[in-house]
């Protein structure tokens, strides 16, 4: 535990390579050196610490542009299993438009005009976006070991890629758009390098209702008409589907999806843990894919991830094992209604 306590923990891996890489460990900005000394880790060092703020910190000239909530700035560390630091990442959510307004002022309090580079790229492939405070957003900016920020990490509801010369990087952009309740889609760019994070979503209740009748609807009352019919899914349900999704568009060969699904669970505490996953494909300038990287998350927000689960079902002789069940509701064998899943 690199920070006073566990917050946001995942392991890294390699897809490529099948080796592991290291660790990601968040904490609330607030809640970090950077802000109080009695937090950890206390091997900081100050230069590091205004560094880092110098993009945490930054407010706008007229305050009333819009609003920076510090409650949701958070601070990461990609370190070793013996927490030695390696990198950092920060985290926000601000208006990439409304931040158009003051993107000088932004650029000299950041220190960042030694990513020019970058930042043109990111305007190219924004472009293609609705403006406004509903548009493009600037989540975040990685940094190296000394605080220095050395990409910058956008989100937005579709990317113009052309010039990254890369028909896979454009096939996860077309995949993200068309899912957009289970796939984020953030964009990271470097000088030399770009990352697309998947950023999978999982459900954690899933509602249904009766077939719609279009000549009863009205009638209906109570739970015939209200989502009442729930199930809670694991997530370990939410990575066979990912997975199941990205191998059929050719975003995964079968190797890579047994790779993670066998593998990199086997190293989670017991053959009955829960499982969930992130990924996040790296290409070259040119367009060449370099990685993927699986996040095992371990912890998301103080939750433990990886409780055990009753997966297996049944009686000694003929259990099943319900991970590998499409998640479907009873009722739909007993009574012939329908529920959306």
């Amino acid at each position: 535990m690199i920070f006073s306590d566990t917050y946001t923990f995942h392991k890294r891996y390699s897809i490529l390579t099948r080796t592991e890489l290291d660790e990601y460990s968040e904490m609330p900005w607030l809640y970090t050196p950077l802000v109080d000394s009695q937090y950890d880790p206390v091997t900081i060092s100050t230069v590091t610490k205004e560094n880092l703020n110098k993009v945490l910190e930054w407010e706008y000239v007229i305050k009333s542009r819009d609003v920076i909530k510090n409650e949701y700035k958070m601070l990461g560390i990609i370190h070793t299993n013996e927490n030695a630091i390696k990198s950092y990442v920060s985290r926000f959510d601000i208006s990439y438009d409304v931040l158009r307004t003051e993107k000088p002022h932004y650029i000299k309090g950041t220190n960042t005009k030694h990513l020019n580079d970058v930042w043109e790229k990111i305007e190219n492939v924004l472009s293609i976006n609705k403006q406004g405070q509903t548009g493009p957003r600037l989540v975040g900016m990685t940094h190296d070991q000394y605080g220095t920020a050395n990409g910058i990490s956008v989100h937005a509801s579709n990317y113009d890629l052309s010039s990254f010369n890369s028909s896979l990087l454009s096939d996860l952009n077309e995949y993200s758009t068309r899912n957009k309740n289970h796939v984020g889609g953030k964009l990271t760019i470097f000088p030399d390098k770009v990352i697309f994070d998947m950023d999978l979503r999982y459900p954690r209740v899933i509602s249904g209702m009766r077939k719609y009748e279009k000549q009863t609807f009205k009638e209906m009352t109570g739970e015939d008409i209200m989502l009442t019919k729930k199930i809670r899914p694991s997530f370990y349900q939410g990575v066979q589907k990912h997975i199941f999704g990205l191998k059929r568009y050719n975003l995964l060969t079968l190797e890579q999806c047994e790779y993670i699904v066998y593998n990199i669970y086997d190293m989670t505490a017991n053959d009955m843990s829960d499982f969930k996953i992130n990924l996040q494909y790296v290409f070259s300038s040119d367009g060449t894919l370099t990685d993927i990287i699986c996040s095992r998350i371990c912890y998301q927000q103080f939750e433990f991830c990886e409780q055990p689960r009753r997966f297996i079902d049944g009686e000694e002789g003929s259990e099943v094992d319900l991970r590998d069940q499409p998640i479907v509701y009873k009722e739909w064998s007993k009574t012939g209604l329908s529920y959306k899943t």
